[in-house]
């Protein structure tokens, strides 16, 4: 068994098979039907309401993200998307503390959709913060609060938990 098995292990982050993944998240988002994408790493789903569900692995995690259709982005219908999930993001990070301690950290960040009128704040996300909301290219403006999940030090030639 590699480290990294071991350190999610140890986090408490249940392993599961991609595909068992891949369904856990197009049911949270709505998604349905057959995979629109044909590029690795990448999926693209429908939804009920004609808008798209866009799953991406990035070199540190798993983006999920809503796309609202173009009906749907304009204001009457907007308003009934206020406050409902927008995208879901998880990423591992592991940083070297010294020669031989990691910091292994994973951080969740939830999107909502907010009102259009919210005026947009370009602070940083911080750990445990108050969220910050964004602009997106499909005419919304989402919150996204990230928190850090798990957070554990390992030796780093052991693998074990300090």
């Amino acid at each position: 068994m590699n480290i990294f098995v071991k350190i999610l292990r140890e986090c408490g982050i249940k392993l599961m098979t991609l595909q068992s993944g891949l369904n856990s998240v197009k049911k949270r988002m709505g998604a349905i039907g057959e995979d629109l994408s044909k590029k690795p790493g990448e999926r693209i789903y429908n939804t009920k309401e004609g808008d798209l569900i866009h799953i991406q692995k990035t070199p540190i995690g798993l983006s999920v993200q809503r796309i609202l259709s173009k009906e749907n982005s304009k204001d009457p219908y907007y308003n009934s998307y206020i406050g409902q999930l927008a995208g879901i993001k998880k990423e591992y990070i592991c940083h070297h503390l010294k020669d031989n301690i990691k910091r292994f950290q994973s951080f969740l960040t939830i999107s909502t959709f907010k009102d259009k009128n919210t005026p947009v704040s370009y602070n940083r996300l911080f750990p445990n913060g108050g969220g910050v909301i964004h602009s997106f290219r499909d005419n919304s403006r989402r919150e996204s609060t990230q928190i850090i999940y798990k957070t554990r030090d390992f030796n780093k030639n052991s693998g074990m938990k300090i």
